[in-house]
């Protein structure tokens, strides 16, 4: 019955990946069939290059072959800090008041005259933390958030971050595959993912828990490897870090748990105590924080100032599902909590109850392809607040030449992720005898996860740049799996 759910779910998964790039297509404000038409090329040719050049990767010793990867990693680290600084942004939104806080948690270790700030928006206070401790490092060389050195250490640490969640995700494919070329498709696929470079400078939680979650993505794999306890404790350890950066990744352990009691890695026995350290770890680490949130901030304007659960159900449940400011001036105008929340609810019941079956499909289908139909992430709203002028600026502000042939590119790559994503879940049903044997699982599982808590959440392209990723990963395997499978050398 394991193998059948398992068939089931990648045929599913696939034809919604298809169906989504359909919509996506359909949805697009441009041309669509241009970029479909690139998007196409580039899977041609990637597909005919690696047939060839896969199997001299796999023939070449080792250490000739980290020679090639660590050459073709340094130029990406470069160019993610190039762009990163030429394309550095006045900070806006959510990012620019966490940055004008960590003063404040610098000089007293607590948010004083923006502590109301992080009850509201209490997602943004483990962002908060990770950038206090940074900061609170590079000052001991003289560098603080509110000086131009701050900025560029913080663009700095955002690159960084997105190179560690790049080689991470080489190292997934590599354990996945069992091919090292497999490793350098993926890292060759991140070089040529524009929103990295876009997003460079803007150093928020979409970009910054990326580690963290392609952190959880190496673990499984190595935990189907070998299964060993700690590998899962600390995947759910990997988890909860990146959900306290970023909430949607609570996706992440209940898609290892999933997978855990899918696979029966080890025996059953083994993946049933695997799932539960998964667990424990991630809900034990919750807890504490959640007992150092009380402990830290102060919760005595609770009642009067924070929003419900609801209010971003209830942005999600109408329109575009992006942000309401008609939600909110019915949050302002109550009280207390008790009375947003349940006024959020009515609004729930009254938006998801107006509308029949085939309308709610369609309006879901809207909302799917407005948040994984971008391939610029949304970065041309972040990008149009330029703090410098340079070169770039040429490609990435509206009305500038080089603009619309960036947007066809990074669009042609979005189709063909998705493309490649949805062709390698079926490619799994067609040539895949069971769960044991296909390490994609749970990469497919997590991206159907928050595609699901996306699809009742408030969302837009930026909302699914964390999972971009995973995207990549599902990508590299797919295209991988079109090459001659030959194995590595040891």
């Amino acid at each position: 019955m394991g193998k059948r759910l398992y068939t089931a779910f990648h045929a599913g998964f696939g034809i919604w990946m298809l169906a989504l790039l359909a919509l996506c297509c359909l949805t697009w404000a441009h041309n669509a069939p241009a970029a479909l038409a690139a998007a196409a090329v580039l899977g041609a040719g990637l597909v005919l290059v690696w047939r060839r050049l896969g199997p001299w990767l796999e023939a070449l010793p080792a250490h000739r072959f980290r020679l090639l990867f660590g050459a073709v990693a340094a130029l990406w680290l470069v160019l993610l800090l190039a762009a990163g600084n030429l394309l550095r942004e006045v900070l806006i939104s959510d990012m620019g008041v966490v940055y004008d806080t960590l003063p404040e948690f610098l000089a007293s270790g607590h948010p004083t005259v923006n502590n109301d700030y992080y009850i509201i928006c209490n997602n943004n206070l483990g962002l908060a933390l990770v950038l206090y401790a940074f900061y609170a490092f590079v000052g001991l060389f003289g560098i603080a958030p509110d000086l131009g050195a701050g900025l560029t250490a913080g663009i700095c640490l955002n690159a960084a971050a997105i190179f560690a969640a790049g080689l991470l995700l080489c190292r997934t494919a590599r354990l996945v595959s069992g091919r090292q070329s497999a490793a350098l498709l993926t890292l060759l696929l991140c070089t040529a993912f524009v929103p990295f470079y876009l997003w460079a400078p803007y150093f928020y939680s979409d970009t910054l828990c990326m580690p963290f979650l392609a952190l959880a993505l190496a673990l499984a794999a190595g935990y189907r490897q070998r299964p060993r306890l700690w590998r899962a404790a600390d995947l759910g350890a990997a988890a909860f870090a990146g959900f306290a950066v970023k909430g949607s990744l609570a996706v992440v352990p209940v898609a290892a748990v999933i997978v855990l009691l899918t696979e029966h890695t080890g025996g059953r026995r083994r993946a049933a105590a695997a799932a539960l350290a998964c667990v424990l770890s991630f809900a034990g680490l919750l807890a504490g924080y959640r007992l150092f949130q009380r402990q830290y901030l102060d919760w005595s304007n609770e009642e009067a100032v924070a929003y419900p659960t609801e209010l971003w159900l209830c942005y999600g449940s109408h329109g575009d599902g992006d942000y309401c400011q008609a939600d909110v001036d019915i949050c302002n105008a109550l009280p207390t909590l008790t009375a947003r929340r349940a006024a959020m609810r009515r609004e729930l019941a009254n938006n998801y109850g107006g509308r029949g079956a085939a309308q709610t499909l369609a309006f879901e289908a809207r909302k799917a392809a407005r948040t994984w139909g971008d391939g610029l992430y949304d970065a041309e709203e972040y990008n149009a607040t330029p703090y410098l002028t340079g070169p770039l600026l040429f490609f990435t502000l509206r009305g500038q030449g080089g603009h619309m042939p960036l947007v066809y590119w990074a669009q042609a790559w979005q189709y063909l992720l998705l493309a490649l994503t949805g062709l390698g879940a079926l490619l799994v049903c067609r040539r895949r005898a069971g769960p044991e044997l296909d390490g994609g699982f749970f990469a497919r599982v997590s991206l159907f996860g928050v595609m699901l808590f996306l699809s009742i959440w408030e969302t837009k392209a930026r909302y699914a740049l964390h999972f971009a990723p995973v995207l990549l990963l599902c990508g590299a395997l797919a295209a991988e799996a079109l090459s001659p499978p030959q194995k590595s050398r040891k």
